[in-house]
């Protein structure tokens, strides 16, 4: 036969009233602005990274790159191919481009940035992109070209 458990208390109390709400929705409030305001770092150092990977440190020289590559890792998080576009629509890359020096290391140094966008951050990022999938062996994948103008537009407040 079965013996009854007793009852017992919690070892903790669980919010339940109107400012412990109110508190919550704050704090997740806070942690949403602070996710697109991270985004929009991400972006704007992104397209800095390439003006400066592509003109050998010298922002005042001549940028023909519009877009910059991005591919979903399929876990969400994104990552630089080191393919961009210019501005007639020709698709380039790192290490097809005359003067970038140590373009793989380049490109690693990026995806510590790139990485970090996710789906937290995507009403920040998506409107900054053009989407497109990409079928390779039965795997479909996305990939997006950042509109590097854009991302450099953006305020960091």
């Amino acid at each position: 036969m079965f013996e009854p458990v007793p009852q017992r208390r919690p070892l903790y109390s669980v919010p339940a009233g109107l400012l412990e709400r109110t508190a919550m929705h704050e704090a997740l409030t806070a942690a949403h602005a602070a996710n697109q305001r991270l985004a929009r770092g991400i972006a704007v150092v992104i397209a800095a990274s390439v003006r400066d990977l592509l003109t050998a440190g010298h922002p005042e020289a001549p940028l023909d790159a519009t877009h910059i590559e991005l591919a979903d890792e399929g876990n969400g998080s994104l990552y630089l191919t080191g393919t961009y576009w210019t501005g007639t629509g020709r698709q380039r890359t790192f290490h097809s481009t005359e003067g970038v020096e140590n373009a793989e290391e380049a490109r690693a140094a990026l995806n510590e940035w790139a990485q970090c966008l996710d789906g937290r951050h995507s009403e920040t990022w998506l409107p900054l992109v053009t989407a497109r999938q990409l079928i390779d062996d039965g795997y479909v994948y996305c990939t997006y070209r950042l509109d590097l103008a854009k991302a450099a537009a953006l305020s960091l407040d």
